[in-house]
């Protein structure tokens, strides 16, 4: 993108210089400040290109900013030759072609710019609705504040400050601060040095990665193992891309970046062999999860980082090992209650406060903060929307079902409200109002009979997820899409364990379409298991097992088929492999009549 175009047009609104370690006359010139919403651990901020409302991730991980190909459509803009070195962007996924579009108007923080330009790739980006990424030729051009806590990223231009003047402006105290390799052409990453257990490593300062990562050989230079006892298996991780790999959670030692230290950390750990940092020599990621926790400062002008403990577990795990230790903070200094510093101004501040406090897991201050967005601004449905899913994290399903109902009163045609009261009163045993608010959904908008589906099948009613499953096939033309959509009946019906002949020929149409797709045969050999054809089951498993991601069920699966045709020992090893992926796969498949 033209980023020097972009950012010369943005005003300069000089800020008191607030640290007493400033430098006499120093000022910094705020050069944007953009509005934050956090979308689970990912930070969004709103765009508007060639007239079309956008939403892009606020990426300081990612080169160039970005616009996915759908994106690209609804903004009507015309794609050409991407230039030298980036006719191809490889991510944490894979690798993507890439074209280059360039829109007339692009509208940034109140400011319209023209010519912009964005690389055209990557069909997903692993958040629902995002429309690409605004990446660091952007972020990284001058300083750089997170202040995620807060809703709120801003740009600066330091005037006046000398080379070691403490920029961390909003507080006179507490300040950490650690080394960085400046941002600059061509990969304009931010690398931070940091320490872990006690190694010397580099970590790259990613706020478009929720969870912060490690690699699984830096770990094992740090001298920790993905399989020794209490490292626990956290899915599959992805990023740009098409591709997964698998991840773990693991205690280390110790944490330090800078002057801070955390002791007994909870990491999570990558199988993956990507430089990240593009020849930068880059053992992990910073992510979303340390800049809620914190704000930060980018001094790409001193090659300095500039932070604040804000309080709260500074990697945010939905799941860690049972090893007794308290979530992960820094070793010293005082107890800093998880509240950000600076009070919001709107509603719309009040509720990207709030997504900050969900992305924290801190429900019942998300719950305050949209009550005051509320209080400002009674007819806004979103605020309604958002506290009702707090509400019902913070197990208060009364209130949850009161706000959704009040949200689509504002909004009738809210199918993402819809969605969500069907969830919630299929949790409740109404089945009646679950389907009227699912059909409802699926009118404004049909894809919605696929989350329906899913919803019935995770119910165990299986009848009704078939149903969907019928409507979404007839709506489905021939092509991967349907491939995935049969995949998912023949699966259902796998777990039913009736309809079973229908249930294969789904499996088996869904292979034919799409040959070598892991994840089909994984479903099929359920189906031949539930047959009693065991050999067939085994020989579906082998081909699902075959990728580099494995998954649990495919192991379980082959397991009972082993033990049914007596072969003890190798059933007794892939059921501890299963295990291993999923402690709870065996309760579950319990639930669906499928034992050893």
């Amino acid at each position: 993108m033209a980023n020097r175009r972009i950012l010369a047009g943005l005003s300069v609104l000089f800020l008191a210089a607030a640290s007493s370690a400033m430098a006499a006359g120093c000022m910094l010139g705020k050069l944007a400040e953009l509005p934050v919403t956090m979308e689970g651990l990912i930070p969004t901020v709103p765009v508007r290109v060639d007239g079309t409302d956008l939403k892009l991730i606020a990426d300081s991980g990612g080169f160039y900013s970005l616009l996915t190909p759908q994106a690209t459509a609804r903004a009507k803009l015309r794609t050409g030759s991407a230039p030298n070195g980036a006719a191809s962007i490889t991510g944490l996924a894979g690798t993507e072609s890439a074209r280059l579009a360039t829109a007339k108007d692009f509208s940034l923080a109140g400011h319209t710019f023209h010519g912009a330009e964005f690389l055209v790739a990557g069909p997903q980006l692993g958040s629902e609705g995002v429309d690409g990424l605004l990446g660091d030729n952007i972020l990284s051009y001058a300083d750089l504040e997170f202040d995620l806590a807060n809703g709120e990223i801003r740009l600066f231009r330091p005037i006046h400050c000398g080379r070691e003047t403490d920029l961390a402006y909003w507080t006179r105290s507490g300040v950490e601060m650690a080394d960085i390799t400046p941002a600059s052409a061509p990969s304009f990453k931010i690398v931070v040095s940091i320490k872990v257990n006690g190694h010397d490593m580099r970590a790259v300062l990613d706020s478009g990665a929720g969870r912060s990562f490690i690699t699984r050989a830096a770990a094992r230079e740090a001298g920790v193992l993905v399989d020794a006892p209490g490292v626990k298996p956290a899915g599959i991780g992805g990023g740009f891309g098409h591709h997964g790999y698998q991840t773990w959670i693991a205690r280390f030692d110790s944490f330090a970046v800078g002057d801070e230290l955390i002791k007994n950390a909870m990491l999570r750990v990558g199988d993956t062999n990507m430089d990240l940092g593009g020849g930068a020599n880059v053992q992990m990621l910073i992510g979303a999860d340390f800049l809620l926790s914190h704000r930060v400062y980018v001094a790409n002008s001193e090659g300095k980082l500039y932070f604040t403990y804000n309080g709260g577990p500074v990697f945010n795990l939905d799941e860690a090992p049972d090893t007794g230790a308290a979530p992960a903070q820094p070793a010293a200094g005082p107890a800093i209650p998880s509240v950000p510093t600076d009070k919001p101004a709107d509603a719309d501040g009040f509720e990207r406060r709030a997504a900050a406090f969900d992305a924290r897991h801190e429900y019942a201050a998300a719950i305050d903060d949209y009550t005051q967005a509320i209080a400002l601004q009674p007819t806004g449905e979103h605020a309604y929307y958002a506290r009702a899913v707090e509400h019902w994290r913070n197990k208060e399903p009364d209130a949850a079902l009161a706000d959704l109902t009040a949200a689509l009163k504002l909004k009738p045609d809210d199918d993402a409200a819809l969605m969500a009261r069907g969830r919630l009163r299929l949790q409740r045993k109404d089945e009646d109002g679950a389907a009227a608010d699912f059909d409802a959904a699926a009118k404004i908008k049909p894809t919605d009979r696929f989350a329906a589906a899913i919803e019935y099948q995770q119910a165990q009613l299986f009848e009704k997820s078939i149903g969907e499953w019928d409507e979404v096939v007839a709506d489905t033309q021939k092509g991967p899409v349907l491939a995935l959509v049969l995949n998912d009946r023949c699966w259902t019906r796998a777990l039913w364990g009736k309809q079973l002949d229908v249930a294969l020929a789904d499996c088996s149409a869904a292979i034919q379409q799409v040959p070598g797709e892991n994840a089909f045969h994984d479903s099929r050999g359920l189906v031949y298991l539930r047959l009693g054809q065991y050999q067939a089951s085994i020989a579906d498993y082998d081909a699902a097992l075959k990728g580099s991601v494995k998954h649990a069920w495919s192991f379980f699966g082959r397991a009972v088929d082993e033990l049914r045709l007596g072969r003890a020992a190798q059933s007794q090893a892939d059921m501890a492999a299963a295990i291993a992926l999923d402690p709870s796969l065996p309760d579950t498949a319990k639930k669906y009549g499928i034992t050893p």
